[in-house]
């Protein structure tokens, strides 16, 4: 979450989500920020090969967050969105890090939660 503050104004943005406590950029993490009043989030939004929008921060799906449809994580790391349909993206699950990836040792405390999957 990104905070911004002037005098006696406090203003909390979820960025990407919360993805501090939850995985980022999944509808669970964008609920749990409308749970807590949370109402400014910042995220992106991505083409899928077909032409569905898809919130997504990187063009790519990152091995540090991303397991195939077997619940192993994906080693190719030229994966791009762009060049996926919508259901081959779905098939994937976003919903938790690699623990021992540099993204995960970034957010330790993340949540893991299962069977997310980019949503649309």
């Amino acid at each position: 979450m990104l905070i911004l503050s002037k005098p006696n104004h406090i203003k909390i943005y979820g960025h990407r989500g919360a993805r501090g406590d939850l995985p980022e950029n999944t509808l669970e993490s964008f609920k749990y920020l409308f749970e807590n009043n949370i109402n400014a989030y910042e995220t992106d939004i991505l083409i899928s090969k077909d032409l569905v929008p898809v919130i997504a921060h990187d063009f790519r799906l990152d091995p540090s967050r991303t397991k195939d449809n077997e619940g192993n994580w994906i080693e190719d790391e030229n994966l791009k969105i762009f060049d996926l349909t919508y259901a081959e993206l779905s098939k994937f699950d976003v919903g938790s890090v690699n623990k021992l990836s540099r993204y995960g040792r970034r957010f330790i405390n993340q949540k893991k939660l299962e069977n997310q999957r980019i949503p649309k």
